[in-house]
This record gives C-alpha cells, structure tokens and sequence, in this order.
C-alpha cells in the first residue's frame, strides 16, 4: 500500500487487487479514480468507495451487472489487478478545485471547513473529470476518445482463474 503525501493531506493508492483485498482504510476518502500507469479509466465518489468498487463489478448490494469500468477489469484479469486505485480526500483535490472551478473555489473551502463532504465532493469530482478526462465518465469525455487500443479487446492471454474465480461469484 502506497501513501502518497499531497501538502499536508493524504491520498491512497493501492491497487485493485489490494483495494479487492480490503487493504484500504478509505475513511474520509469520498473520490476515487481507477487508471493504468497514466491512463485514467474512470473517477468516481462515494461514501463507500470499496464497495463502490464491488458495485462496478456487479458484485454490490444493488446490482448484479458490471459497469463498463467493472467490465474493463474483468475483461483484463489478471492484469487489471495491478491498475491503481487512487482515493482522494476532499482535501485533496482543492488545488484541482480552484483550478478548474474556481467560481465555486471559496464555498469549497467553506464546506470543508463545516465537513460538509456530500456537496463539496460533488465539486470535488467535475474537477478531477476535467483534470483527467477519464475515458469512462461519459461527462468527462467530451471528445468521445476511444480507449487506448490495448484495452478496447479482451486480452487472449491469462484471464484464466481470477476472471472465472470473479464470475462465479467466488
């Protein structure tokens, strides 16, 4: 498990597999991205961001059908449990806050300030996306680019058990 400091706040990385795992104490880290190297396939929020993660997969409480996120990660197995998962605190994205909204940089602040996570996280989230412009978030992609082509088709090797394993529930 990487900690990554970031001024005086903390951003998580780990990777799938270790966010799989439990191996993330995401407390307090309401956004999250998912990316190889420096493809960014998607940034998301949530009070919950493990189990968001288990959604994507179609593995939550409330569905049973992978995202295309969850679908991009299974397809890839077992490569796509070495892709990173980054959570962010609110914190954390301020500097990208003020940067890329800055008509709403000193509510931000004052939201933190009165943890009021919910609304400043939504902030939070249009920042990352137009910081990232991650393939996945069909908001954040306003040029509609493809994925890289590496990713576009399942690979043909070693999916093997850990895809089957993730299918079958197991």
């Amino acid at each position: 498990m990487l900690l990554s400091k970031f001024g005086w706040r903390f951003m998580l990385e780990v990777t799938v597999k270790q966010a799989l795992e439990g191996e993330a104490d995401t407390k307090d880290h309401y956004l999250y991205l998912c990316r190889d190297g420096t493809t960014v396939f998607y940034v998301g929020r949530s009070t919950a961001p493990l189990e968001r993660l288990y959604e994507h997969l179609g593995r939550g409480d409330f569905t049973n059908r992978p995202s295309p996120l969850g679908k991009l990660i299974l397809n890839h197995m077992p490569h796509s449990l070495a892709w990173i998962m980054q959570f962010m605190t609110i914190a954390d994205c301020e500097s990208l806050v003020q940067q890329y909204r800055p008509e709403y940089y000193e509510w931000y602040i004052q939201q933190t300030n009165r943890y009021l996570a919910r609304e400043a996280a939504e902030v939070a989230e249009e920042a990352l996306i137009d910081h990232y412009q991650p393939y996945l978030n069909i908001a954040g992609n306003r040029a509609g680019l493809a994925l890289p082509e590496k990713y576009r088709k399942p690979p043909q090797w070693g999916q093997g058990e850990e895809k089957q394993r993730w299918q079958q529930g197991g």
